[in-house]
């Protein structure tokens, strides 16, 4: 087996056996690399295992110390930047006194957002400070005053925001918390993707902001994000997935706010769009359009 291969097979694997693929990481995919950016990669998947879901602060530590003895590590390059922010992130989860001063400031806040998510399945409402303190200071940063769209920082935030808030999304309840930490962190990746991203990003990020306030219960900003989407797929001429997933999203919102005609309008125009789509997109689309089609 070959890393991609191995690399596809633990993220299949990580969320349902998190403690088997931690071991795999370091046993398995370790022999397999061949360069630095597969490094890179194995670092970014073992900082998600061991925080995001583990919640193990010093055992995610202990996987980065074994990390750093691949003959691929560079100290100076995008490896050694990868382990300072990710056993940063570690320190900060574990230590709320935890000083991020060492780090230059585009590292401040990647690992304050780092390690919000780490905690959002243990301390959601620590979480949220942790992300507020990453938004603001990347609102308020030095980083403004240059090139602010190359920033890695907003591209990983907008990165994060989302799959933040996708995991809570997932989650059958939410404590009140958990909703609020679920809203900032899609609402971030929206303002993030305005920057590091293209139409495509922004427009996506609509749809999540559409689905985060439904399961949020709020109806209002569930139909106004939904419809931005929509508004954002008619600018572009957006291809037949975007348009799917834009009116499957309206149809969710007017189904829940029993608004049974604007519910059938987007039904019809969902089915349309999935019709467009390629026999491969159609293969996993159907059952958001059988799940739409319930109701």
């Amino acid at each position: 087996m070959d890393f991609d291969s191995f690399m596809s097979q633990a993220w299949d694997d990580h969320a349902t056996d998190s403690h088997g693929v931690a071991s795999r990481l370091t046993e398995q995919a370790f022999a397999l690399l061949t360069n630095e950016a597969q490094l890179v990669r194995l670092m970014n998947s073992a900082q998600h295992v061991h925080g995001e879901h583990l919640h193990e602060w010093a055992g995610g530590v202990a996987c980065f110390d074994a990390l750093t003895a691949s003959e691929f590590f560079v100290f100076a390059g995008e490896s050694g930047q990868t382990v300072r922010r990710c056993v940063a992130s570690f320190s900060l989860s574990a230590h709320e006194d935890f000083h991020l001063s060492a780090l230059p400031e585009s590292d401040q806040i990647r690992v304050q957002a780092m390690a919000a998510a780490n905690l959002a399945g243990v301390k959601p409402a620590r979480g949220m400070r942790l992300l507020q303190a990453a938004l603001d200071q990347a609102a308020n940063s030095s980083l403004l005053d240059t090139d602010t769209d190359t920033d890695a920082m907003h591209r990983a935030l907008a990165v994060l925001g989302h799959n933040l808030a996708a995991a809570l999304e997932e989650n059958a309840s939410l404590t009140c918390d958990e909703a609020k930490l679920m809203l900032m962190a899609s609402k971030a990746s929206r303002v993030h993707w305005e920057r590091a991203g293209t139409w495509v990003q922004v427009e996506r990020a609509e749809y999540q902001l559409a689905t985060t306030h439904l399961k949020a219960g709020d109806l209002v900003q569930a139909e106004f994000h939904a419809r931005e989407c929509g508004r954002i797929v008619v600018e572009n001429d957006a291809p037949a997935l975007e348009q799917f997933f834009a009116c499957e999203a309206l149809g969710r919102v007017m189904r829940a706010a029993k608004n049974d005609a604007a519910y059938r309008i987007a039904c019809g125009q969902a089915r349309a769009a999935f019709e467009g789509l390629e026999e491969a997109d159609k293969a996993w689309c159907e059952a958001s359009l059988d799940k739409l089609l319930e109701g």
